[in-house]
């Protein structure tokens, strides 16, 4: 049996749930993960030196629309303070046999010479020590200094596990230590958003070289533990499957006969809802939310499609699911400003119509296309953006969002 390889990225869910592994997992692509890569991959030029213009990544990604205009907006703002002699993307393999060393690939895959199967690899974002590493081939870090690695994050915040719990960032201090040879490792999670030109930096306590021995011979319990499980599961026994928040972008979710069971549970059941949750059922049900709605959507998408290929759908109580035809009025912006202002005023009128910044976006993309104008919509959406600012147009609010999150991401209520 060929060991199953868990990479640096999937060591998280790993740690909780076997079955996201030995399950057959399926491939999905995402605008968000292409501006990620996208990012990814000019921080690391830069770092690098390499001078590219973020048109030519944002074209090579196949970056559109509103994520264009992100990518191409945090391209030319952020600037990440990093030393000279920071290494950038270094895809690191735990060999079978302890070694850890350079490998191929990359976005979770990864191969490793003939003679030793990987048990576990991933791309160390960047890394650097202090003193500087030494050697170009095989970078050493000098005795008793302190190697620091980072993870560029450009996703929810509320979605990444501190450094002090964050699997990739521990298993990553793991890898990069036996290959540095250091024995003191600062791990670091630094988010590229706007609201600063350096992002903004989560540094975890230094790892000392007896806690570095534990988390890898932890993460080796993990690893051995999944590939007893991928023998089991050949064997016809089914993986040990804990479901939760960590199931929304699990790959192998829509096969998952635990995810399905819970879902169609937590439907079933729906009813008991009326009556007082304990704790335990409030955090279990809770942590199921996100797929339940991801799994609600897919199943109205999959009905949807089949009354339109056999027809409206007769339901047990006389009625039909299909489409139904309506009008909806709309009204001009500018005419129904002035009526709104003229009869309760300019301020309370603004207070009435509202728009947003993809809303914009959309707007002068589909202007810029109807003119045949090819990929300024980056610079007009900034030009009118800025002209709403200098003139006191931008609106700052409030607002309160329902979902699975770290305690100490922006915007929670706890910091524990």
């Amino acid at each position: 049996m060929s060991r199953r390889l868990v990479t640096l990225s999937g060591l998280q869910r790993a740690s909780i749930c076997t079955a996201s592994i030995v399950l057959p997992r399926y491939g999905s692509t995402s605008s968000a993960a292409d501006l990620g890569s996208a990012l990814h991959e000019i921080i690391e030029r830069r770092i690098a030196g390499e001078q590219l213009p973020p048109e030519t990544i944002a074209n090579t990604w196949e970056l559109t629309g509103f994520d264009r205009g992100r990518f191409l907006s945090l391209a030319r703002s952020f600037d990440p303070k990093v030393p000279a002699g920071t290494l950038a993307e270094v895809a690191l393999g735990l060999s079978e046999d302890g070694h850890v060393g350079v490998v191929e690939g990359g976005r979770g895959e990864y191969t490793a010479g003939p003679t030793c199967a990987l048990f576990t690899a991933g791309t160390i974002d960047a890394m650097w020590s202090d003193p500087p590493l030494e050697g170009d081939e095989a970078p050493r870090c000098p005795d008793g200094g302190t190697l620091w690695i980072v993870d560029w994050k450009t996703g929810d915040e509320g979605n990444v596990a501190p450094p002090a719990t964050n699997w990739q960032l521990r298993g990553a201090a793991v890898l990069a230590a036996k290959w540095t040879g250091a024995r003191r490792v600062i791990p670091a999670l630094c988010f590229v958003d706007s609201s600063s030109p350096e992002g903004r930096w989560d540094i975890g306590a230094a790892i000392e070289g007896p806690e570095l021995d534990s988390i890898g011979a932890t993460m080796v319990e993990i690893l051995n533990d999944i590939d007893g499980a991928a023998y089991g599961y050949e064997q016809g026994i089914g993986p040990r499957a804990v479901t939760g928040p960590h199931c929304e972008h699990c790959p192998a979710r829509p096969g998952c006969p635990a995810h399905v069971a819970e879902v169609r549970a937590l439907l079933a059941h729906g009813g008991a809802m009326t009556s007082a949750l304990t704790a335990a059922e409030a955090a279990h049900i809770a942590g199921l939310l996100p797929s339940a709605r991801k799994v609600v959507k897919m199943a109205e998408d999959a009905v949807k499609a089949y009354a339109v290929e056999h027809g409206p759908i007769p339901l047990t109580d006389g009625r039909i699911f299909g489409p139904q035809h309506g009008h909806r009025t709309g009204y001009k912006t500018r005419t129904a400003y002035e009526a709104l202002a003229a009869e309760i005023g300019d301020e309370a009128a603004d207070e009435a119509f509202k728009t947003s910044k993809g809303a914009i976006y959309d707007a002068v993309g589909a202007a810029h296309e109807a003119q045949g104008i090819k990929r300024k919509k980056g610079a007009a959406v900034a030009k009118v953006l800025n002209e709403i600012a200098e003139k006191g147009g931008t609106v700052t609010k409030e607002f309160t969002v329902w979902k699975p999150h770290y305690a100490g991401a922006p915007g929670s209520e706890s910091d524990a």
